[in-house]
């Protein structure tokens, strides 16, 4: 049995089965099994495709809980209505805009207008990298 940690107190981690999807195309894959404490019913997974540069690389797994409120500095996947693409992003708030940060520092950031459309599946609150 493998213990996780949860206010300070052991909890025991069960394997569960989580869908996955592809990050370019968003279509199911099947499902992946990980080991999670708590429930998993919110949780979905997105495999990368391809590179996501400086970090991550093709193979690189996403876990999303789609039910936690999204807090300032979060990784959030995100699609936005002109790409075919899901991201990764940084979710910010400054000076009461909401900006999308890359993990490139070489890619601009997006300023998430009212008016985007756009959809969020989630807080990413687990990565198993491929590296």
């Amino acid at each position: 049995m493998f213990l996780g940690r949860k206010n300070d107190r052991a909890t025991p981690q069960k394997l569960s089965s989580v869908p996955i999807y592809s990050l370019n195309k968003k279509e199911k894959m099947g499902v992946v099994n990980l080991k999670i404490s708590g429930n998993c019913e919110n949780l979905i997974a997105f495999y990368a495709d391809s590179d996501i540069k400086p970090f991550f690389k093709t193979g690189s797994i996403f876990i999303i809980d789609q039910n936690i409120l999204i807090e300032n500095g979060n990784l959030v996947a995100i699609k936005l209505n002109y790409s075919d693409l899901i991201q990764i992003k940084k979710y910010s708030i400054h000076r009461g805009k909401v900006l999308l940060k890359s993990l490139d520092e070489k890619e601009k950031d997006i300023v998430l207008m009212p008016t985007t459309q756009s959809e969020i599946f989630g807080v990413i609150v687990q990565i198993n990298a491929n590296t």
